[in-house]
């Protein structure tokens, strides 16, 4: 897979808000030592990940800025903090976002944000159909890390998320 970043222009083909530059200059050294030995596929697939985890999860306010943009940003209309936000930017809360999302994608594995109601898988099988879930406990910790990411987007999304995670699957071509 190609990764295509988004520049605000509301490319049809773009699959993250942030790019591998962005990635190593925003997350924690230790990370990117650990960054640096993924191959080129698994960062693109983090990069998507974490940019469909974002868009899933929101309800932006505004309109997507054309019908054939291939993320939710940039967009029309959306008014933050008493400001008209430009048409053809991607804000840098979303961007923040997304590296927020990497560190739980590189503390969990890629597979962190799928879920079902209160409990988060760990580990699913097809062949044998085994699925795994992580302790009740374990589920308030990667509750409060949500949180935070909606602290950082509050007044760009509708409604609060409430913890209703989906699943961001990333397709390899």
């Amino acid at each position: 897979m190609i990764l295509v970043v988004e520049t605000g222009a509301g490319l049809p083909d773009a699959n993250s808000y942030i790019s591998n530059n962005d990635a190593i200059g925003a997350l924690p050294s230790a990370v990117v030592k650990e960054w640096n030995l993924l191959d080129a596929d698994e960062r693109v697939d983090r990069l998507v990940a974490a940019s469909q985890f974002i868009d899933r999860t929101f309800i932006w306010i505004g309109k997507q800025k054309t019908f054939t943009q291939g993320l939710a940003w940039p967009r029309e209309g959306v008014i933050y903090q008493g400001h008209p936000v430009p048409d053809d930017i991607v804000p840098k809360a979303i961007g923040r976002a997304c590296i927020m999302a990497l560190l739980l994608i590189h503390e969990q594995g890629i597979e962190v944000f799928q879920s079902t109601g209160e409990a988060m898988i760990k580990k699913e099988k097809f062949a044998v159909m085994e699925t795994e879930y992580f302790a009740p406990g374990y589920y308030a910790e990667f509750k409060s890390k949500y949180e935070d990411m909606n602290n950082l987007l509050r007044g760009f999304y509708t409604a609060p998320t409430g913890g209703n995670l989906v699943i961001a699957e990333v397709l390899r071509a």
